[in-house]
């Protein structure tokens, strides 16, 4: 029943932040338009790279140093940072115990930034809202898995989805690791604060 009210509140929601759900649109569309395309860039990176090896080593070195950015990052503006790297140690857990395919670990990468743009149209306020940014992200991923299915060469595969969920939560994390601490209620001065 609550699912059916937010999806009946959802334009308002979108009223609220056309900018920040235009982004989010713009980039879910960029994804799954690039989506039948994907092998037939991939077989010639192969060519091109001489085999699948090179273009690994390649994703691998791009997402090492986009690693090392946001852990520079984190070390210089998060106010978390324990929590902003546990969720980058649990990043780099994932994305090299679970999966070798470089594909794999650029969807990983790819949901973390749409967890992001998702809560910059829509910040959470409570766990509830950051339940809804999850509940968002999954079926975003949900759908680039049929629409895999549907097309010739492609495949639904869980372990994608399952990615796509651990990067949204991920990029979730990050975010919530660079907000404001929030006081005590009870510290002279200071408003009431939200629970996340």
């Amino acid at each position: 029943m609550k699912m059916i009210q937010k999806i009946k509140n959802f334009p308002a929601i979108v009223r609220q932040s056309p900018w920040g759900w235009t982004w989010v649109g713009l980039y879910l569309t960029l994804h799954y338009s690039l989506v039948p395309l994907i092998p037939t860039v991939e077989m010639w990176l192969y060519e091109v790279m001489n085999g699948v090896e090179h273009v690994e080593r390649i994703v691998n070195a791009v997402l090492a140093v986009v690693l090392a950015g946001v852990v520079g990052l984190v070390l210089l503006r998060a106010k978390r940072r324990i929590m902003a790297l546990a969720f980058l140690g649990i990043a780099a857990l994932t994305a090299l115990t679970i999966t070798t395919n470089p594909d794999e670990r650029v969807h990983f990468v790819q949901y973390a930034i749409l967890a992001m743009l998702i809560h910059h149209a829509h910040p959470a306020r409570d766990r509830q809202g950051l339940i809804d940014i999850m509940t968002l992200v999954m079926f975003a991923g949900l759908a680039d898995e049929i629409l895999q299915f549907l097309l010739p060469d492609r495949y639904f595969d869980l372990r994608d989805a399952f990615m796509d969920t651990m990067g949204g939560a991920v990029g979730l994390g990050l975010i919530l690791a660079f907000k404001p601490i929030p006081t005590r209620p009870g510290d002279p001065g200071t408003p009431g604060t939200d629970a996340v």
